[in-house]
């Protein structure tokens, strides 16, 4: 079995005969030969764990019935045992490749023996590799490979794999674009394995050759990707985004001119005087492309000049527009100009005072000055490894550092400690006066490190169901960012893998599709590099057969059973299961959990979230993974409110709004908002539901100078919460001034008829308003909303202080709702509600258009632990009706679950009873004319009916955990009819201190044990415990 690298030795190969040197008759094999032209010896290249068979030349060389005896040697060692095999043809057949860390390997040189009757004879060497074990390749060009290509041209884009891995491990060559396989008729694959591009298409319908190309190398023992290589259009703008003005300058001052244009790659930027190119010496200098020192200004200097960019690679060149130098003779004004800096200066950006430079490049730290004399440029740096205030002077042409032009420095080959802060002095003398004028800026050199893996993945060789470790341990500067790969494709980094803080890869509880070729991609501005290694994953041909036919039931929204089938294997029995889970859109680490039998809770989870589960079962050995499933726990009501801000807009208005809920607050989807509002220390409150696109919302006909109170409440499809802890936002809002603030106006509405048979909605609304007389306020204008009963407000509508009236359009047959105020320059007036109901589309109902009981003021005042007060008030001026209904239903998280309740009232107040203790209702009203003539319902309020006070716990007892720390035990009180919102325990080491003075620990209402840790070992302390409502608390225990 020869290989591309192999050999053969063109030798002959004798043994001494035994008879003497005069002897002529020749004996079957005492003499022979045997070569081979592939090389400087065979090579066989193989993987772990396969079978090899190394075949033995003197095979065909040697007749066998000559043979006495055939061994093997490797590395002149003999080698047959219980792996290594000699076969009746003489050949050596290894049953199992070996490569440990250890040292135990099968690689090495091996060497046939022949013994024949005259003697032993070697056959040739041949050299046992393994394949792709594990390599690397690096490049210091940057964080990644640009190619640059004009339209229409052929490109090669190279695999720098091809130098690193031998050609004859590769089994295929792929290429990939933004991770999409690209080989096709323009895309051609060269016998190197670099991509040939035939042709370089960008259109503007979007199909272009851009983007970043890898391309993947298969191996014996996986799949390895190459560093990334992007491909780019070249293009050159048409117009410079930089160009200086005409310049005026004094002989003898310097001159900077320079100039940018957009340029992909980098155009070649240089300039033309008087459209001849500039010599660069002492007057002359170009630091950077594009950028002109021109030192010791002369006459001759002036002229046209022009900046000329050239970019090769598309082909183009641009010439920039003219700019006049001036040049003048030195006057008497001009016998001295102090310093000044042409770069950088003061309006130069941060960035220009922050130099990169890749090591062992060369740093151009650009300074340029001009004043009369023309100032002289000095050096000093303080390097990052320096301690202290100290500054070295820099003397030009040593430590690899020289001066160019006026002052530019560069800095040779620069290495990290070539990194600090570099200051850049111009200094110049007033001959008249002989005072020594100074300016300095500073510029700090940052040395990037191209990335370095010191510590690469190895060769991994490990059983099922074990945890599994890959090292990548790197250098550089920056930090450089990590990408793993495994067989080519990047690595979803979740569940059972991880990346600890020092890039270690950990695959926990292994299962056999782990293994693979694993690669880390280490990248910085610097440069990049990457290693690679492969795992094996070795299992046990006695292993079960992994779980069938998972299921889940959700049982809550942090709880999901999980459900498989039984296992059994023929020659053991199921010991144990061990489930497996994580959260499918998070990085976090997987969770585990252990059954004996097929079945398991899966508790503690997150609310509405996403989770990828699978099995595996025990024996003696682990099985494989199961086939993993997908559930989604169920949503909940979401866990706080949102948070809040509250604007006055006017004595009578305030502005609430709100902002969104993180994904872990909302748990779920919300589907709304409720705004609770009310009088502070008041027991009820009012209530009104806007959709979850909603995130503002005025409360009016608030009362001047009162202190309110307003939460908002965020809901999902389960409900809204019902904890009587979430918090209030108090306000104050502002007294009205009498005189600059417009009272409400008096509002008339009225309905008009435009339906026909084939339009059911040119129903209107004609709204005409006026001041009233004692108004003294200058009106600026009106604002108007509507709203068709319990949606939301349409408007506001802003309109001129002239204006009285307006026409609502397009309207249904529904009860509708209408906002008129008044404003002026000190803020909103009170505003004006009316209701009225459009013309029904039926002709057979009666009910009139202008009925408009407007019920307002609705308050509940709790009385009892089961029963609620309701008042109201109608809007002034309108007639008493003959009843009342009132609607309510207690508040709960689902509310299609809370049955709705009414009851009839001829007078405006109501005592509604039979209601549950400490409980949340909801409450409306509406006026009836008849059974079918009736007004809208009122806009709701929410009132708790009173607790009672929680009795004493029961059952109370404690148990010692450790030195520090005991678990206190209760039972919950008798009839607490809900009424607990949570329990507190008290504990002092003074039984006769007051029970104020007691240390406090809060416990959740649901609880029923709970720990108190810090206490001091061998130390008596007194305990009890007590159940609170949202009010007051009962009696503690004994």
């Amino acid at each position: 079995s020869s290989g591309s690298q192999g050999a053969a030795a063109a030798a002959a190969t004798a043994t001494a005969a035994a008879a003497t040197a005069g002897e002529s008759d020749i004996t079957p094999g005492i003499s022979g030969s045997w070569s081979d032209g592939v090389g400087s010896g065979w090579s066989v290249w193989t993987s772990r764990g396969s079978n090899v068979v190394l075949e033995c030349a003197l095979a065909t060389t040697i007749p066998a019935h000559d043979w006495l005896n055939v061994t093997w040697l490797r590395n002149n060692v003999s080698v047959l045992d219980r792996r290594h095999l000699l076969t009746q043809a003489g050949h050596l057949n290894i049953t199992k490749i070996v490569h440990r860390r250890s040292g135990t390997s099968d690689e090495g040189e091996y060497r046939c023996l022949v013994t024949t009757r005259m003697g032993v004879i070697t056959g040739p060497p041949i050299k046992l590799r393994l394949a792709s074990i594990s390599g690397s390749w690096s490049d210091g060009v940057g964080s990644e490979w640009t190619v640059w290509a004009a339209r229409g041209s052929n490109v090669v884009l190279e695999c720098a794999l091809a130098t690193t891995i031998p050609a004859t491990d590769w089994f295929n060559v792929t290429w990939l674009r933004n991770n999409v396989s690209v080989l096709d008729r323009r895309h051609l694959l060269t016998q190197a394995g670099h991509l040939n591009i035939t042709k370089m298409i960008h259109r503007r319908s979007g199909t272009s050759d851009e983007g970043e190309y890898r391309c993947l190398v298969t191996t014996r023992m996986g799949v390895i990707t190459g560093p990334p290589v992007k491909l780019r259009l070249a293009s050159l703008s048409k117009n410079f985004i930089l160009s200086p003005c005409n310049v005026t300058v004094v002989t003898g001052e310097a001159l900077r001119l320079s100039c940018q244009i957009d340029s992909q790659p980098n155009a070649s930027l240089t300039w033309t005087h008087e459209q001849q190119r500039l010599p660069q010496d002492d007057r002359y200098t170009t630091p950077y492309s594009g950028v002109l020192h021109i030192t010791h200004v002369q006459r001759s200097d002036s002229g046209i000049y022009r900046c000329l960019a050239i970019n090769t690679v598309a082909g183009k060149e641009r010439r920039s527009s003219a700019i006049t130098v001036t040049v003048l003779d030195r006057g008497e004004e001009d016998s001295y100009k102090p310093p000044t800096f042409l770069f950088p200066n003061k309006s130069s950006s941060s960035s220009s005072k922050l130099l990169k430079v890749i090591q062992g490049e060369h740093a151009i730290i650009e300074c340029l000055a001009t004043g009369l004399p023309l100032p002289t440029i000095s050096w000093q740096r303080k390097l990052n490894a320096s301690e202290g205030d100290v500054w070295e002077d820099i003397k030009n042409g040593t430590k690899g550092m020289l001066v160019i032009g006026q002052g530019t420095l560069v800095v040779s080959s620069v290495q990290t400690s070539s990194a600090g802060r570099y200051i850049c002095t111009a200094k110049s003398v007033n001959s008249a006066t002989q005072r020594e004028a100074t300016i300095s800026q500073e510029i700090e050199l940052d040395v990037l490190v191209s990335p370095e893996i010191i510590d690469p993945p190895k060769y991994l060789d490990t059983l099922l169901a074990k945890t599994a470790r890959l090292n990548c341990s790197v250098t550089g500067h920056p930090t450089p960012r990590i990408i793993w790969y495994k067989n080519g494709q990047s690595v979803n980094i979740k569940g059972r893998a991880i990346i600890t803080p020092s890039n270690q890869f950990i695959f926990t509880n292994s299962i056999t599709s782990d293994a693979g070729m694993y690669q880390c991609l280490v990248i910085n501005e610097a440069g990049y590099a990457s290693s690679w290694a492969p795992m094996v994953i070795n299992s046990s041909e006695n292993k079960p057969d992994p779980p069938q036919n998972l299921h889940y039931v959700v049982l809550s929204s942090t709880s999901v059973l999980l459900t498989w089938d039984a296992v059994y294997p023929s020659n053991d029995k199921i010991k144990a299961y061990s489930i497996h889970y994580f959260e499918s859109e998070s990085n976090g680490v997987g969770l585990q959990a252990v059954s004996q039998n097929t079945s398991h809770l899966l508790e503690n989870l997150k609310t509405n979230t996403k989770y990828i589960v699978f099995v595996r079962a025990y024996s003696n050995f682990a099985s494989d993974q199961s086939e993993s499933l997908v559930f989604n726990t169920a949503e909940d009501v979401p866990l706080v409110e949102p948070s809040v801000r509250l604007i006055p807009i006017s004595p009578t208005v305030l502005r609430v709004t709100w902002g969104k809920l993180s994904p872990e607050q909302a748990r779920g989807t919300i589907i709304g908002y409720k705004i609770h509002w009310r009088k502070l220390n008041h027991h009820y409150y009012h209530v009104i539901e806007v959709s979850a696109d909603v995130h503002e919302f005025e409360i009016t006909d608030l009362h001047p100078g009162k202190k309110y109170e307003v939460q908002v409440l965020a809901g999902t499809k389960v409900g809204y919460p019902t904890k009587n802890d979430l918090s209030w936002i108090r306000q104050k809002m502002p007294s009205r001034n009498q005189k600059n603030i417009p009272l409400p106006p008096i509002v008339s509405l009225k309905v008009i008829n435009e339906t026909s048979e084939d339009d059911s909605k040119k129903l209107a609304i004609k709204i005409d308003w006026k001041l009233p007389p004692e108004n003294t306020a200058e009106v600026e204008g009106y604002t108007l909303k509507y709203r068709r009963q319990d949606r939301q407000w349409v408007g506001p509508i802003t309109l001129l202080p002239t204006q009285t009236s307006f026409t609502i359009t397009g309207l249904e047959a529904d009860w509708y709702e209408v906002q008129v105020k008044g404003y002026s320059a000190d803020g909103d007036g009170g505003a004006t509600e009316q209701v009225v109901h459009t013309f029904p589309p039926s002709p057979n109902t009666t009910l009139p258009p202008n009925t408009t009981w407007n019920i307002y003021q609705l308050e509940a005042d709790p009385r009892s632990q089961t029963s609620i007060h309701l008042s109201w008030k109608l809007a002034e001026g309108q007639e008493g009706p003959a009843y009342y209904t009132v609607k309510y239903h207690q508040v709960s998280h689902s509310e299609s679950v809370a049955n709705t309740m009414f009851e009839c009232s001829e007078t405006p107040e109501t005592v509604i009873t039979d209601l549950k203790p400490f409980s949340t209702y909801e409450f409306s009203v509406r006026a009836h004319e008849s059974e079918k003539v009736y007004g809208p319902f009122s806009p709701p309020v929410q009132a708790i009916t009173m607790g009672k006070v929680p009795t004493t716990p029961k059952d109370f007892s404690y148990e010692p955990t450790d030195a520090s720390t005991i678990r206190l035990k209760w039972a919950m009180p008798q009839d607490t009819s809900g009424s607990i919102q949570k329990y507190e325990i008290l504990f002092s080491l003074d039984k006769n201190k007051p029970l104020s003075a007691w240390e406090v620990q809060k416990v959740e209402k649901e609880a029923t044990s709970d720990t108190v840790g810090g206490l001091v070992s061998n130390t008596e302390y007194w305990f009890s415990i007590r159940g609170c409502t949202a009010f007051e608390c009962g009696e503690p225990t004994e």
